[in-house]
Protein backbone atom coordinates (compact mmCIF):
# COMPACT_ATOMS: atom_id res chain seq x y z
CA UNK A 1 0.00 0.00 0.00
CA UNK A 2 1.17 3.49 -0.81
CA UNK A 3 1.56 5.97 1.99
CA UNK A 4 -0.02 9.41 1.98
CA UNK A 5 3.37 10.85 1.03
CA UNK A 6 3.62 8.50 -1.95
CA UNK A 7 0.17 9.48 -3.21
CA UNK A 8 1.09 13.14 -2.82
CA UNK A 9 4.23 12.56 -4.90
CA UNK A 10 1.99 11.13 -7.64
CA UNK A 11 -0.91 13.57 -7.46
CA UNK A 12 1.19 16.75 -7.26
CA UNK A 13 2.89 16.50 -10.68
CA UNK A 14 -0.20 14.93 -12.27
CA UNK A 15 -2.57 17.65 -11.06
CA UNK A 16 -0.26 20.59 -11.74
CA UNK A 17 0.78 19.46 -15.23
CA UNK A 18 -2.79 18.58 -16.30
CA UNK A 19 -4.07 21.89 -14.92
CA UNK A 20 -1.47 23.82 -16.94
CA UNK A 21 -2.39 21.91 -20.10
CA UNK A 22 -6.11 22.45 -19.48
CA UNK A 23 -5.74 26.18 -18.82
CA UNK A 24 -3.68 26.75 -21.96
CA UNK A 25 -6.14 24.78 -24.08
CA UNK A 26 -9.10 26.58 -22.50
CA UNK A 27 -7.78 30.11 -23.14
CA UNK A 28 -6.71 29.25 -26.69
CA UNK A 29 -10.17 27.79 -27.32
CA UNK A 30 -11.57 31.27 -26.60
CA UNK A 31 -9.15 33.04 -28.94
CA UNK A 32 -9.85 34.63 -32.30
CA UNK A 33 -6.89 35.14 -34.62
CA UNK A 34 -7.36 37.63 -37.45
CA UNK A 35 -4.82 38.05 -40.23
CA UNK A 36 -4.70 41.30 -42.17
CA UNK A 37 -2.30 43.46 -44.11
CA UNK A 38 -0.45 46.39 -42.53
CA UNK A 39 2.55 48.48 -43.41
CA UNK A 40 4.77 45.82 -41.77
CA UNK A 41 3.26 43.19 -44.06
CA UNK A 42 0.78 40.55 -42.91
CA UNK A 43 0.10 40.86 -39.18
CA UNK A 44 -1.92 38.76 -36.76
CA UNK A 45 -4.41 40.39 -34.39
CA UNK A 46 -5.33 38.06 -31.52
CA UNK A 47 -8.43 38.52 -29.43
CA UNK A 48 -9.12 36.43 -26.32
CA UNK A 49 -12.42 36.96 -24.56
CA UNK A 50 -14.00 34.44 -22.21
CA UNK A 51 -17.36 33.46 -23.60
CA UNK A 52 -16.51 34.68 -27.10
CA UNK A 53 -16.95 31.09 -28.33
CA UNK A 54 -19.08 28.25 -27.12
CA UNK A 55 -16.76 26.44 -24.75
CA UNK A 56 -17.78 22.84 -25.42
CA UNK A 57 -17.44 22.87 -29.26
CA UNK A 58 -14.23 24.92 -29.07
CA UNK A 59 -12.61 22.46 -26.65
CA UNK A 60 -13.91 19.50 -28.65
CA UNK A 61 -12.30 20.90 -31.79
CA UNK A 62 -8.91 20.95 -30.07
CA UNK A 63 -9.37 17.54 -28.46
CA UNK A 64 -10.09 16.02 -31.89
CA UNK A 65 -6.93 17.44 -33.47
CA UNK A 66 -4.45 15.22 -35.28
CA UNK A 67 -4.60 11.48 -34.71
CA UNK A 68 -7.35 11.81 -32.10
CA UNK A 69 -9.85 12.36 -34.91
CA UNK A 70 -8.88 9.02 -36.45
CA UNK A 71 -9.22 7.11 -33.17
CA UNK A 72 -12.59 8.70 -32.46
CA UNK A 73 -13.81 7.88 -35.96
CA UNK A 74 -12.79 4.24 -35.51
CA UNK A 75 -14.57 4.20 -32.15
CA UNK A 76 -17.69 5.61 -33.84
CA UNK A 77 -17.76 3.86 -37.22
CA UNK A 78 -15.07 1.15 -37.12
CA UNK A 79 -12.34 0.67 -39.70
CA UNK A 80 -12.93 1.87 -43.25
CA UNK A 81 -12.30 -1.13 -45.49
CA UNK A 82 -14.14 0.25 -48.51
CA UNK A 83 -11.95 0.02 -51.61
CA UNK A 84 -8.92 -1.36 -49.72
CA UNK A 85 -6.74 -1.04 -52.82
CA UNK A 86 -7.02 2.77 -52.94
CA UNK A 87 -3.58 4.26 -52.34
CA UNK A 88 -4.18 6.90 -49.71
CA UNK A 89 -4.04 7.43 -45.94
CA UNK A 90 -6.25 4.85 -44.25
CA UNK A 91 -7.19 4.34 -40.62
CA UNK A 92 -5.74 0.82 -40.69
CA UNK A 93 -2.47 2.19 -39.29
CA UNK A 94 -4.18 2.71 -35.92
CA UNK A 95 -4.57 -0.29 -33.64
CA UNK A 96 -8.00 -1.25 -32.26
CA UNK A 97 -7.77 -1.48 -28.47
CA UNK A 98 -8.06 2.21 -27.57
CA UNK A 99 -10.99 2.87 -29.96
CA UNK A 100 -12.70 -0.18 -28.47
CA UNK A 101 -12.17 1.08 -24.92
CA UNK A 102 -13.36 4.57 -25.90
CA UNK A 103 -16.52 3.10 -27.39
CA UNK A 104 -17.09 1.00 -24.27
CA UNK A 105 -16.57 3.90 -21.89
CA UNK A 106 -18.73 6.21 -24.01
CA UNK A 107 -21.77 4.09 -23.13
CA UNK A 108 -21.35 5.57 -19.63
CA UNK A 109 -20.18 9.11 -20.48
CA UNK A 110 -22.44 9.61 -23.50
CA UNK A 111 -19.53 11.22 -25.38
CA UNK A 112 -16.64 9.52 -27.14
CA UNK A 113 -14.43 12.60 -26.77
CA UNK A 114 -15.04 12.71 -23.02
CA UNK A 115 -14.55 8.95 -22.81
CA UNK A 116 -11.18 9.23 -24.56
CA UNK A 117 -10.04 12.06 -22.29
CA UNK A 118 -11.08 10.17 -19.14
CA UNK A 119 -9.42 6.97 -20.37
CA UNK A 120 -6.14 8.75 -21.14
CA UNK A 121 -5.94 10.73 -17.90
CA UNK A 122 -6.89 7.76 -15.74
CA UNK A 123 -4.28 5.64 -17.53
CA UNK A 124 -1.65 8.31 -16.89
CA UNK A 125 -2.51 8.41 -13.20
CA UNK A 126 -2.29 4.62 -12.91
CA UNK A 127 0.94 4.63 -14.92
CA UNK A 128 2.51 7.04 -12.43
CA UNK A 129 1.55 4.63 -9.66
CA UNK A 130 3.28 1.80 -11.54
CA UNK A 131 6.35 3.94 -12.24
CA UNK A 132 6.70 4.66 -8.54
CA UNK A 133 6.69 0.91 -7.89
CA UNK A 134 9.33 0.40 -10.59
CA UNK A 135 11.44 3.03 -8.86
CA UNK A 136 11.21 0.92 -5.70
CA UNK A 137 12.30 -2.16 -7.63
CA UNK A 138 15.26 -0.15 -8.94
CA UNK A 139 16.07 0.94 -5.38
CA UNK A 140 15.88 4.58 -6.38
CA UNK A 141 15.71 7.03 -3.49
CA UNK A 142 12.75 9.34 -2.89
CA UNK A 143 14.36 12.27 -4.68
CA UNK A 144 15.04 10.24 -7.83
CA UNK A 145 11.55 8.72 -7.80
CA UNK A 146 9.81 12.06 -7.43
CA UNK A 147 12.00 13.59 -10.12
CA UNK A 148 11.02 10.79 -12.51
CA UNK A 149 7.32 11.43 -11.90
CA UNK A 150 7.67 15.18 -12.46
CA UNK A 151 9.65 14.60 -15.66
CA UNK A 152 6.99 12.16 -16.89
CA UNK A 153 4.17 14.65 -16.31
CA UNK A 154 6.03 17.66 -17.72
CA UNK A 155 7.55 15.89 -20.72
CA UNK A 156 7.43 18.47 -23.55
CA UNK A 157 4.66 16.72 -25.49
CA UNK A 158 2.85 15.16 -22.52
CA UNK A 159 -0.38 16.91 -23.53
CA UNK A 160 -0.80 13.80 -25.69
CA UNK A 161 -1.28 11.92 -22.40
CA UNK A 162 -4.57 13.75 -21.84
CA UNK A 163 -6.09 13.39 -25.31
CA UNK A 164 -8.15 10.57 -26.90
CA UNK A 165 -4.94 8.86 -28.00
CA UNK A 166 -2.91 5.76 -27.15
CA UNK A 167 0.16 7.17 -25.39
CA UNK A 168 -0.98 6.97 -21.76
CA UNK A 169 -2.74 3.60 -22.23
CA UNK A 170 0.35 2.14 -23.88
CA UNK A 171 2.63 3.61 -21.19
CA UNK A 172 0.46 1.92 -18.56
CA UNK A 173 0.57 -1.50 -20.26
CA UNK A 174 4.31 -1.28 -20.95
CA UNK A 175 5.32 -0.24 -17.44
CA UNK A 176 2.86 -2.65 -15.77
CA UNK A 177 4.00 -5.65 -17.80
CA UNK A 178 7.62 -4.85 -16.97
CA UNK A 179 6.82 -4.48 -13.26
CA UNK A 180 5.04 -7.84 -13.13
CA UNK A 181 7.93 -9.54 -14.91
CA UNK A 182 10.20 -8.20 -12.18
CA UNK A 183 7.76 -9.61 -9.62
CA UNK A 184 7.80 -12.97 -11.49
CA UNK A 185 4.07 -12.83 -12.24
CA UNK A 186 4.62 -13.88 -15.83
CA UNK A 187 1.08 -14.74 -16.95
CA UNK A 188 -0.30 -11.37 -15.79
CA UNK A 189 2.68 -9.60 -17.36
CA UNK A 190 2.15 -11.42 -20.65
CA UNK A 191 -1.55 -10.50 -20.80
CA UNK A 192 -0.74 -6.84 -20.19
CA UNK A 193 1.96 -6.95 -22.86
CA UNK A 194 -0.53 -8.51 -25.30
CA UNK A 195 -2.90 -5.62 -24.63
CA UNK A 196 0.02 -3.23 -25.24
CA UNK A 197 0.66 -4.92 -28.58
CA UNK A 198 -2.98 -4.24 -29.55
CA UNK A 199 -2.68 -0.60 -28.49
CA UNK A 200 -0.05 0.66 -30.93
CA UNK A 201 2.61 -0.81 -33.26
CA UNK A 202 5.33 0.11 -30.76
CA UNK A 203 3.92 -2.68 -28.60
CA UNK A 204 5.10 -5.20 -31.20
CA UNK A 205 8.55 -3.67 -31.37
CA UNK A 206 9.27 -3.97 -27.64
CA UNK A 207 8.29 -7.66 -27.44
CA UNK A 208 11.87 -8.94 -27.93
CA UNK A 209 13.13 -6.66 -25.15
CA UNK A 210 11.19 -8.65 -22.59
CA UNK A 211 13.18 -11.80 -23.36
CA UNK A 212 16.14 -9.84 -22.04
CA UNK A 213 14.13 -8.92 -18.95
CA UNK A 214 13.44 -12.60 -18.31
CA UNK A 215 17.13 -13.36 -18.78
CA UNK A 216 18.24 -10.62 -16.40
CA UNK A 217 15.59 -11.87 -13.99
CA UNK A 218 17.22 -15.34 -14.14
CA UNK A 219 13.97 -16.70 -15.55
CA UNK A 220 14.79 -17.33 -19.20
CA UNK A 221 13.41 -20.86 -19.61
CA UNK A 222 11.34 -22.37 -22.41
CA UNK A 223 8.35 -22.63 -20.08
CA UNK A 224 8.52 -18.97 -19.07
CA UNK A 225 9.03 -17.87 -22.68
CA UNK A 226 5.91 -19.78 -23.73
CA UNK A 227 3.87 -18.41 -20.83
CA UNK A 228 5.08 -14.92 -21.56
CA UNK A 229 4.78 -14.74 -25.34
CA UNK A 230 1.80 -16.96 -26.20
CA UNK A 231 -0.88 -14.35 -25.25
CA UNK A 232 0.87 -11.67 -27.34
CA UNK A 233 1.31 -14.03 -30.29
CA UNK A 234 -2.36 -15.04 -30.17
CA UNK A 235 -3.45 -11.38 -29.99
CA UNK A 236 -1.25 -10.38 -32.91
CA UNK A 237 -2.28 -13.37 -35.04
CA UNK A 238 -5.90 -12.36 -34.48
CA UNK A 239 -5.07 -8.78 -35.50
CA UNK A 240 -3.15 -9.85 -38.61
CA UNK A 241 -5.97 -12.21 -39.58
CA UNK A 242 -8.48 -9.38 -39.16
CA UNK A 243 -6.48 -7.15 -41.51
CA UNK A 244 -5.98 -9.99 -44.00
CA UNK A 245 -9.68 -10.83 -44.17
CA UNK A 246 -10.60 -7.18 -44.77
CA UNK A 247 -7.74 -5.97 -46.98
CA UNK A 248 -6.00 -9.07 -48.29
CA UNK A 249 -2.84 -7.91 -46.53
CA UNK A 250 -2.06 -9.02 -42.94
CA UNK A 251 0.45 -6.17 -42.67
CA UNK A 252 -1.79 -3.49 -44.12
CA UNK A 253 -1.04 -1.22 -41.15
CA UNK A 254 2.66 -1.25 -42.10
CA UNK A 255 2.28 -0.94 -45.86
CA UNK A 256 -0.04 2.06 -45.55
CA UNK A 257 2.61 4.02 -43.61
CA UNK A 258 4.14 5.36 -46.82
CA UNK A 259 1.03 7.49 -47.34
CA UNK A 260 1.64 9.06 -43.91
CA UNK A 261 5.03 10.47 -44.99
CA UNK A 262 6.87 7.43 -43.62
CA UNK A 263 8.76 5.82 -46.46
CA UNK A 264 12.46 5.40 -46.83
CA UNK A 265 15.33 4.26 -44.64
CA UNK A 266 18.07 5.55 -42.38
CA UNK A 267 20.03 6.52 -45.48
CA UNK A 268 17.03 8.51 -46.73
CA UNK A 269 16.95 10.34 -43.41
CA UNK A 270 20.68 11.13 -43.54
CA UNK A 271 20.30 12.42 -47.09
CA UNK A 272 17.45 14.72 -45.97
CA UNK A 273 19.66 16.21 -43.26
CA UNK A 274 22.55 16.58 -45.69
CA UNK A 275 20.38 18.45 -48.16
CA UNK A 276 18.62 20.62 -45.55
CA UNK A 277 20.77 20.76 -42.39
CA UNK A 278 19.20 23.96 -41.05
CA UNK A 279 15.55 22.92 -40.87
CA UNK A 280 14.21 23.34 -37.33
CA UNK A 281 10.53 22.80 -38.08
CA UNK A 282 8.60 21.87 -41.17
CA UNK A 283 5.02 20.79 -41.77
CA UNK A 284 4.04 18.04 -39.37
CA UNK A 285 7.61 17.52 -38.17
CA UNK A 286 9.01 19.55 -35.26
CA UNK A 287 12.43 18.55 -36.52
CA UNK A 288 14.61 20.20 -33.86
CA UNK A 289 12.68 18.74 -30.92
CA UNK A 290 12.58 15.30 -32.53
CA UNK A 291 16.30 15.32 -33.32
CA UNK A 292 17.17 16.34 -29.75
CA UNK A 293 14.94 13.52 -28.50
CA UNK A 294 16.72 11.10 -30.81
CA UNK A 295 20.11 12.22 -29.46
CA UNK A 296 18.98 11.90 -25.82
CA UNK A 297 17.50 8.47 -26.54
CA UNK A 298 20.78 7.38 -28.17
CA UNK A 299 22.78 8.53 -25.14
CA UNK A 300 20.32 6.69 -22.89
CA UNK A 301 20.81 3.49 -24.89
CA UNK A 302 24.58 3.64 -24.41
CA UNK A 303 24.05 4.46 -20.73
CA UNK A 304 22.04 1.27 -20.25
CA UNK A 305 24.43 -0.82 -22.33
CA UNK A 306 27.32 0.36 -20.17
CA UNK A 307 25.41 -0.68 -17.05
CA UNK A 308 24.45 -4.01 -18.70
CA UNK A 309 20.76 -3.18 -18.44
CA UNK A 310 20.13 -4.77 -21.80
CA UNK A 311 16.34 -4.77 -21.54
CA UNK A 312 16.14 -1.05 -20.87
CA UNK A 313 18.43 -0.40 -23.84
CA UNK A 314 16.28 -2.60 -26.09
CA UNK A 315 12.99 -1.00 -25.00
CA UNK A 316 14.31 2.34 -26.26
CA UNK A 317 16.39 1.11 -29.19
CA UNK A 318 13.83 -1.01 -31.05
CA UNK A 319 11.09 1.67 -31.45
CA UNK A 320 13.65 4.38 -32.20
CA UNK A 321 15.45 2.25 -34.79
CA UNK A 322 12.17 1.35 -36.48
CA UNK A 323 11.10 5.00 -36.55
CA UNK A 324 14.25 6.38 -38.16
CA UNK A 325 14.21 3.51 -40.65
CA UNK A 326 11.08 5.11 -42.14
CA UNK A 327 13.24 7.98 -43.36
CA UNK A 328 11.93 10.54 -40.88
CA UNK A 329 12.29 11.70 -37.27
CA UNK A 330 8.65 12.82 -37.26
CA UNK A 331 6.91 12.09 -33.93
CA UNK A 332 10.16 10.96 -32.29
CA UNK A 333 9.41 12.90 -29.09
CA UNK A 334 5.96 11.32 -28.99
CA UNK A 335 7.28 7.81 -29.72
CA UNK A 336 9.83 8.02 -26.91
CA UNK A 337 7.44 9.53 -24.35
CA UNK A 338 5.86 6.24 -23.10
CA UNK A 339 9.24 4.43 -22.97
CA UNK A 340 9.81 4.59 -19.21
CA UNK A 341 13.55 3.66 -19.30
CA UNK A 342 14.16 7.08 -20.86
CA UNK A 343 12.68 8.66 -17.70
CA UNK A 344 14.89 6.46 -15.54
CA UNK A 345 17.91 7.68 -17.49
CA UNK A 346 16.90 11.34 -17.12
CA UNK A 347 16.23 10.90 -13.41
CA UNK A 348 19.64 9.31 -12.86
CA UNK A 349 21.55 11.93 -14.81
CA UNK A 350 19.95 15.01 -13.25
CA UNK A 351 20.77 14.32 -9.61
CA UNK A 352 22.63 17.57 -9.05
CA UNK A 353 20.26 20.33 -7.97
CA UNK A 354 21.25 22.69 -10.79
CA UNK A 355 20.73 20.05 -13.52
CA UNK A 356 17.49 18.92 -11.91
CA UNK A 357 16.09 22.45 -11.93
CA UNK A 358 17.42 23.25 -15.39
CA UNK A 359 15.91 20.15 -17.02
CA UNK A 360 12.57 20.57 -15.24
CA UNK A 361 12.40 24.25 -16.20
CA UNK A 362 13.20 23.35 -19.80
CA UNK A 363 10.53 20.64 -19.80
CA UNK A 364 7.92 22.96 -18.25
CA UNK A 365 8.62 25.78 -20.74
CA UNK A 366 8.56 23.41 -23.71
CA UNK A 367 5.35 21.79 -22.47
CA UNK A 368 3.70 25.21 -22.30
CA UNK A 369 4.91 26.19 -25.78
CA UNK A 370 4.03 22.87 -27.38
CA UNK A 371 0.58 22.81 -25.75
CA UNK A 372 -0.05 26.34 -27.02
CA UNK A 373 0.99 25.36 -30.55
CA UNK A 374 -1.14 22.23 -30.40
CA UNK A 375 -4.19 24.18 -29.25
CA UNK A 376 -3.61 26.61 -32.14
CA UNK A 377 -3.70 23.62 -34.52
CA UNK A 378 -0.06 24.01 -35.55
CA UNK A 379 0.66 20.75 -37.36
CA UNK A 380 4.21 20.34 -36.04
CA UNK A 381 2.81 20.06 -32.50
CA UNK A 382 0.11 17.58 -33.53
CA UNK A 383 2.33 14.72 -34.73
Amino acid sequence: MLSRKNWLSILAPFTLSRLIVLLIVFFVSQAHVIRHQAWEGEVISPHVELGSKEIKPALASIAMSGDARWYLQIAEFGYDFSNPEINKMRNWVFFPLVPFLIGLLSTITGSKILAGIILSNLSLLLCLRVLLEICREERMDDAQSERLLWLACFYPVSYFYSLPLTESVFALFLSSSFLFVRKRKYLLASCLLALGALTRPTGILILPAFALTLWLNSSLTLKNLLIFYIPAVIALLALFTFFYLNTGDPLAFIHNQKFWDRSGSVMTLLEKFRMNPGILLTGWNFTSLNVVTLLVATIAIFHFLKRKEWDYAAIIFLPVAAAINTGSVMSMARICMPLFPLLIFLSRTTQKSWSDRAVFLLFAVLLGIMTLLFALHVTSAMA
